[in-house]
């Protein structure tokens, strides 16, 4: 979603690099229920399902959906469908390289089915040129006006190249188009009930979902959730605050970590030397060459290249640590390569569509400003509290002033008082999706529970924590809830 930085993804950000591609040898053909043609592509099963670009006008323009499937290892009981979050990541991707995530009587249990949504990845994707290094080399923290006058012009010009390369499909991959493609995937499958898990981004598609067709869902997980209700502003001030705590925690990690060689060297405190090293990127970027390459440092890398390292909480700061440290020193490579892995690019410098399909569905379901006076409004209040996060939290939300097309995905308010019973998981230090989204999702839901991570990352069962895989592994199959009031690790 948008409102944080480039909030790309939930958890595949340690998988984005794995891909498996939907076709190879057939074979494995058509369940009897289903409408779909699976085939084998590496350790999976691939198909793809035609639906229309616009619902509204099914004998009109379609897009193609391209969907992926890990097969009941047992008896099956019933199809787990999956979204990784973003918008923007793809769930054929993600599920390749994240089978190992579910328990073995999930797996055992399960068809673990996903898809890459409209306008991402295999499906039929916006495109909005792959040669995005300057777009992303721009201060988002600008300072007088060359500086704003500068991302200005970054987000014009990536909004024409979207709009020039995809234009005609824009208005059509809205997240309350994707809903009613997951609608049309449960019937494609031929089944009467879906399960679904959904991580970050994932958890606004499933309840919308939710609410939407109430009756056609079983079992509903929103790990990392989401909260529509929230003004777009406030939203993007609690995100900012999120993150301006994340990274407070490492640096007090670092300081406290004799590993954690950020500032050692000279003598300063890990907060002084992050500092240091944030105003001497601002001033000059640090430039080498990175696999022969070469690259450069700026503030606009280093931001993203620190988020994507904070996602993954504690775990996440032994490499990060590094990378600054290294940076500090004149070494760029530990954070360009945290920066590649979380924006999409690619050895060759060129960039997946992972940009394209943020942009695309965020800029669409976004009530953004339409005034670039607007948004730097909304980047001061911000940074009262969060001012090392704040300005580029908002800023590098730009190009959906200047996007074509606006549809705002839904309030967040309706309920689903006939649905299933829902579980939603939020960690308490989440960076990019606060605790408190979690505890408000699941009042403004129906029969909705909450399960409690106390930790750091962004999402939980990625984690792999055996508590929060217990109880939501308990719920997948018995449509058990935790207790009241549960929290993990016990």
């Amino acid at each position: 979603m948008l409102r944080t930085r480039v909030a790309f993804l939930a958890v595949v950000a340690v998988v984005a690099s794995a891909t498996v591609a939907c076709g190879g040898r057939s074979g494995s053909g058509r369940d009897a229920a289903s409408t779909l043609e699976w085939r084998a592509c590496g350790a999976l099963e691939c198909s793809t399902l035609t639906v229309p670009r616009d619902f509204e006008r099914p004998e009109g323009p379609t897009f193609e959906l391209a969907l992926a499937r890990h097969r009941a290892g047992g008896d099956r009981r019933g199809v787990l469908l999956l979204n990784p979050g973003g918008p923007g990541a793809s769930g054929v991707d993600f599920l390749n390289a994240a089978i190992g995530m579910f328990g073995p009587q999930v797996r055992e249990a399960f068809d673990l089915v996903t898809w890459d949504p409209r306008g991402v990845g295999a499906s039929s994707a916006v495109e909005c040129g792959d040669d995005l290094d300057s777009f992303y080399a721009v201060d988002r923290s600008p300072v007088g006006l060359a500086e704003l006058s500068a991302n200005v012009s970054a987000a014009r010009r990536f909004t024409a190249a979207c709009a020039e390369r995809s234009g005609e499909m824009l208005a059509d991959v809205s997240t309350a188009a994707t809903v009613r493609d997951v609608e049309a995937i449960r019937a494609a499958l031929g089944v009467e009930l879906i399960d679904f898990l959904g991580f970050s981004y994932g958890t606004v598609i499933g309840a919308e979902y939710v609410r939407a067709y109430p009756r056609r869902v079983r079992a509903m997980v929103l790990d990392g959730a989401v909260d529509l209700a929230r003004p777009y502003a406030t939203a993007l001030g609690e995100q900012a605050v999120a993150l301006e705590r994340a990274l407070d925690r490492f640096l007090d990690w670092c300081g406290a970590t004799a590993s954690c060689r950020l500032g050692r060297p000279t003598g300063r405190t890990a907060r002084a030397a992050y500092d240091a090293l944030v105003d001497r990127v601002e001033s000059a970027p640090i430039r080498a060459r990175v696999g022969g390459e070469p690259r450069s440092l700026g503030p606009g890398e280093l931001d993203i290249a620190v988020a994507a390292a904070l996602y993954a909480g504690e775990a996440g700061y032994p490499v990060l640590g590094a990378a600054l440290a290294d940076a500090a020193g004149g070494s760029p490579t530990g954070a360009l390569r945290l920066f590649d892995a979380y924006a999409g690019r690619g050895r060759d410098g060129r960039y997946s569509g992972l940009t394209a399909g943020l942009y695309a569905v965020g800029c669409l379901d976004t009530p953004a400003p339409r005034s670039v006076e607007g948004v730097a409004a909304i980047a001061d209040a911000v940074a009262v509290e969060a001012p090392r996060f704040g300005p580029s939290t908002v800023w590098l939300s730009l190009p959906c002033t200047f996007w074509p097309e606006r549809r705002v995905v839904g309030s967040g308010s309706g309920r689903a008082p006939t649905g299933p019973r829902i579980l939603v998981v939020g960690t308490t230090g989440d960076p990019v999706t606060p605790y408190a989204w979690a505890q408000s999702l699941v009042k403004s839901l129906g029969d909705a529970h909450l399960l409690t991570l106390v930790g750091t990352s962004h999402t939980a069962y990625p984690t792999g924590e055996p508590c929060v895989r217990r109880y939501v592994d308990r719920y997948l199959l018995t449509l058990a809830p935790p207790p009241p009031g549960a929290r993990c690790p016990t």
